[in-house]
Formats: structure tokens, C-alpha cells, sequence
């Protein structure tokens, strides 16, 4: 695993461990991006990335943070797959055959809107797509439903009962965001019993704003329901480029991605996220928390 990170001025735990710009240089291999910015946050543009290995010790101070808002398919819902193969059957079910990566375009997003781009990018006929859009969709609920509800598969991602139960002991909310309307995202939390715990504060999902991903709503309605006033406050974590985008137009003082593998790690890099993980037990290795 090689974690990534942002190096900016927010860090200044570089100058006590004595290292200078000069030297992460010299002793790092630099992972290059142009980051989108963003015009109402202290995060700096065209910042190079290098290894998190070597600005170790941990750096992010969390301490003023008052709500994480997490992703649910492939970031703390395990089987990040799942979601592309129940989209690639409901395209079937009409006769139309797409791939994984074609699928793709329909994920973090909201699904409706998902399915559309991937019947553009056949060339449907435009006054053809809203009713092939309907009964796909209708498809798509059925199985994506079933397959959270049934499979034996179905679990956290490694290490998210355990960070849900440190942030909560912090005092820090917890938000649940996604592409999914409320009928999946509930089918997941029923299954797996994520509010009978007591492991997260709220959830909102894309057909409950007006805008899902990228736009910022999700974030903003959290924020709302927990009663958060900053996004200065507020952390984002997703799997896939549009959770980067949400959090950096949201303004949120962090911005988390987790390597699961639904999109190349560049496509992720791209987006200019603070850092990113293969899984969510390695985040509290970025934070000083004992």
C-alpha cells in the first residue's frame, strides 16, 4: 500500500520533524496532479503529491472536526462491485450489453441520472431514453435490493466499525451520503444494522436533494441535520472521483479517498484529495490519536 497525501501549509508538522520542501523532494518519488482547488478553503493548487511514508508522523489534526461524511458502496460497504454488476443485469434485462467500466458512469451518482449518460454514450435515440431510463432503473432497485438483502457477502469494509466507533467516542457526527435512493440505502443498514448500533448520526441519499453528486447538497443537508454550521468543520470520504468533487465544492476542510478499486487510482489523484487509502483501518494511522 502506498498512501498518498497533499502537501500543502496546512502541515506544519513538517518543519518540526525538520523537513524541508528541498528534501521531500529529494527523498521521495513525486506524484504529480493539477488540483481543481476550490475558492472558499485554505487548500492550496497544483500541490504535488508523495508517499505519506515520508512525512510520517501522522499530520491530519481532526480535533476541531465536527462531522465525517462517508460513502456507502466501496467505501465502508464491502462487495464495490456489486452495484456495477447489478446495473450491467438491468441493461440486459432490455436487451442492451455494457461492461464494468461502462457501468461505471452510473456509480456514485444518482442512478437515473447514471443511466442516462450510459444510454447516451450507446447512441440511443434521445426521445427513447426516458422510458428504456424508467424500466432500467425499476430493474436496477430490484436487483441492487435483493443483492444487499441476500448475499452472503455483504459486510463492512475493513476497519469501519471500528473507525465509526472512535470518531462517535470524539464526539464527532457521522453522515452516511450516496448515489442510492432510500430504499437500497436502507436495505444496507437494515442488513447491517448500522442505527440499531447507534454508529451513524444521519443519512441522506441522491433522490432525497436536488442535485446528487458532484454537487454539494448531500453535504449540505448533513450538515443540516446534524446541526453543523461550517464546512470548515467537515470531512468527506469516497471511493470514486465525484465524492472527491462533492467534498471539494462543498468546501470541506478534508477530503479523504479510499483506493477500492471501482476507478484507477490517477482518476482519484485527479480529483486532488488530501489523501488517499486502500481501506479505512488505515486512516487512523494519519492521525494523533493516542
Amino acid at each position: 500500500m502506498v498512501a498518498i497525501v497533499k502537501f500543502g501549509y496546512r502541515f506544519p508538522h513538517l518543519q518540526r520533524i525538520g523537513l524541508s520542501i528541498s528534501a521531500i523532494y529529494r527523498k521521495s518519488r513525486i506524484y504529480t496532479r493539477s488540483s481543481p482547488g476550490k475558492s472558499n478553503s485554505k487548500h492550496l493548487d497544483h500541490i504535488p503529491l508523495i508517499p505519506a511514508s515520508v512525512i510520517w508522523p501522522p499530520y491530519f489534526n481532526d480535533l476541531e472536526m465536527k462531522l465525517y461524511v462517508f460513502d456507502l458502496a466501496g467505501t465502508t460497504v464491502n462487495q464495490t462491485f456489486g452495484v456495477h454488476d447489478s446495473m450491467i443485469t438491468a441493461f440486459q434485462s432490455q436487451g442492451m450489453q455494457i461492461d464494468r467500466q461502462i457501468a461505471s458512469m452510473a456509480i456514485a451518482v444518482p442512478k437515473p441520472v447514471g443511466i442516462s449518460r450510459i444510454l447516451a454514450h450507446l447512441e440511443v435515440p434521445e426521445d427513447e431514453i426516458p422510458p428504456l431510463k424508467s424500466d432500467i432503473h425499476q430493474q436496477f432497485l430490484l436487483d441492487i435490493d435483493r443483492f444487499y438483502a441476500e448475499s452472503p457477502l455483504i459486510a463492512e469494509t475493513p476497519g469501519t466499525i471500528e473507525l465509526f466507533q472512535r470518531l462517535r467516542s470524539m464526539g464527532i457526527k457521522i453522515g452516511i451520503d450516496t448515489g442510492f435512493d432510500r430504499q437500497t440505502a436502507d436495505t444496507i443498514f437494515k442488513r447491517l444494522g448500522w442505527i440499531e448500533q447507534g454508529l451513524i448520526d444521519a443519512s441522506v441519499t441522491s433522490d432525497e436533494v436536488s442535485q446528487g453528486r458532484p454537487q454539494p447538497d448531500m453535504i449540505f443537508e448533513l450538515m443540516r441535520k446534524v446541526g453543523v454550521s461550517s464546512e470548515d468543520d467537515v470531512v468527506k470520504v469516497g471511493d470514486t472521483p465525484a465524492d472527491i468533487k462533492q467534498g471539494r465544492i462543498a468546501g470541506c476542510a478534508y477530503v479523504f479517498a479510499v483506493n477500492s478499486g471501482a476507478f484507477p487510482v490517477e482518476a482519484l489523484q485527479a480529483e486532488g484529495p488530501d489523501l488517499i487509502v486502500d481501506s479505512l483501518n488505515e486512516l487512523p494511522k494519519f492521525f494523533n490519536w493516542d
